[in-house]
């Protein structure tokens, strides 16, 4: 736990160039351990590195399967280099072992990933979902929803739902 300690506080601190050093060093030190993988993975997110990034959290995932902030964090990655397919996926893992306290912001990225792909079928009912968990979101998403329907990016997405 040393190392998560140290990560945590550097962390807090804003200082994620020393965190990443720190989290390097665990992964070489604790080299089967999923966490330090994780915690590697979503630093070197932080610092805008998707391919290591995308790496680390696969040997996470690799290491423990069903590692949800794992699986929710690769598919972020994914999601940010457009690989929106594999990012479902990997969405979808997560929500499957994902606790109450994490469904929600799972299902955010989740619905947030269909639109980006302007799937609206798909993105509506999570949506719905999302509504039980955080309405915030849930709004938020519905804007950015209607704002892509109405600027003609896409057929409305209310259109697609009754034809």
């Amino acid at each position: 736990m040393e190392y998560f300690e140290r990560l945590k506080e550097l962390s807090e601190n804003g200082n994620n160039k020393a965190a990443l050093k720190i989290a390097s060093q665990w992964v070489l030190a604790e080299p089967e351990n999923p966490k330090a993988w994780y915690n590697y993975g979503t630093l070197l997110n932080f610092t805008s590195n998707n391919i290591a990034a995308e790496k680390a959290l696969r040997k996470c995932i690799d290491l423990d399967s069903k590692h949800v902030h794992g699986l929710a964090n690769l598919g972020s990655v994914l999601c940010c280099s457009s690989n929106f397919d594999q990012a479902i996926d990997f969405f979808k893992k997560a929500l499957k072992y994902s606790d109450k306290e994490d469904y929600g912001s799972i299902l955010a990225k989740l619905a947030d990933c269909y639109l980006n792909i302007y799937k609206y079928d798909s993105a509506v009912p999570l949506i719905g979902e999302l509504y039980k968990y955080d309405q915030e979101t849930a709004l938020m998403l519905e804007g950015k929803m209607i704002r892509d329907a109405t600027s003609g990016k896409r057929r409305p997405w209310w259109k697609r739902l009754f034809n």
